[in-house]
């Protein structure tokens, strides 16, 4: 309660004014069967409830919040995650909320700022990010696991541009054409395709698997229950890019697929990947933009 009531106090509120605003919020927070406690006997999570509190009796026109659940373990923040959200849904109150953890970022904002070395590299809601990234910084960014990301020449081809991507050759589709018309200008130069892992699928468990397939050899499988993520290695003149969109040539490069937990893939085994060409992602090579 004291806690809670420090900043009012130091405004100079009367106590019957602080308890007309630190006990609501105690009980919008969970907190009313807590006021009495000293900060030693509170959880992480309570403790992180009791700062919000503290911030919200002031009845301010914005919150800014910074990192508020990085020290808390994994478990907890995602509880205290969805408590935030709902907590927002009541409050109604502008809250800017710095984070590095892309989940928070797109669970929890309605609109979200991606910066790098203090740019501001795209703003807009979060499935748009995520469908659309404005650049290779983005893309490597946002999306766990994160975008595959490689260099490929694109080709003329038979009737239609097209890629060589692990030794097959993969045409663009009439529909992505269409809304990436600018493709055609990079005809015999070096673009980065971009493959979301989810858009990887084992061709196997296709009805009809006759499109854009790749044909790899499994390098790690991680059953999570609910999907199987899986690793392939590239050709070693491969060029992948990380994270943060900076390029590197690597032996060690992997293609990333997010599968079915009913894929066959394990360690060791051969499997053929079905690629979602519509939804292929191509970014400049030089300026790093989203074609």
């Amino acid at each position: 309660y004291d806690n809670m009531g420090f900043g009012l106090r130091l405004h100079k509120l009367k106590k019957r004014e602080i308890q007309e605003r630190v006990l609501p919020t105690a009980e919008m927070l969970g907190l009313s069967d807590l006021l009495k406690k000293k900060p030693g006997q509170l959880s992480g999570g309570q403790r992180q409830r009791v700062a919000m509190g503290r911030a919200i009796v002031r009845e301010p026109d914005a919150l800014l919040m910074d990192e508020p659940l990085s020290n808390l373990d994994a478990k907890l923040r995602v509880e205290m995650r969805a408590y935030v959200s709902l907590l927002h849904q009541r409050v109604r109150t502008t809250t800017l909320y710095v984070t590095h953890d892309q989940t928070e970022a797109m669970t929890m904002g309605d609109r979200v700022v991606v910066m790098r070395d203090g740019r501001l590299e795209q703003c807009d809601v979060p499935q748009r990010l995520y469908d659309s990234p404005e650049n290779l910084f983005v893309a490597g960014f946002i999306g766990s696991p994160a975008m595959n990301l490689i260099r490929c020449k694109l080709e003329a081809g038979d009737g239609a541009p097209c890629v060589e991507l692990c030794g097959t050759t993969i045409t663009l589709t009439p529909a992505l054409l269409s809304r990436r018309p600018r493709l055609r200008e990079y005809l015999g130069r070096s673009v980065i395709v971009g493959i979301r892992p989810e858009d990887l699928a084992d061709a196997a468990l296709l009805p009809d698997s006759n499109g854009a397939c790749l044909d790899v050899d499994v390098a790690l499988a991680e059953p999570l229950g609910a999907e199987l993520i899986a690793h392939f290695p590239l050709p070693g003149d491969s060029a992948t890019a990380d994270a943060t969109g900076d390029l590197e040539q690597t032996a060690g490069a992997t293609l990333t697929a997010r599968l079915s937990p009913q894929s066959s893939a394990r360690a060791g085994r051969r499997l053929r990947l079905a690629i979602n060409v519509d939804r292929l992602h191509f970014f400049d090579e030089e300026t790093e933009q989203q074609i």
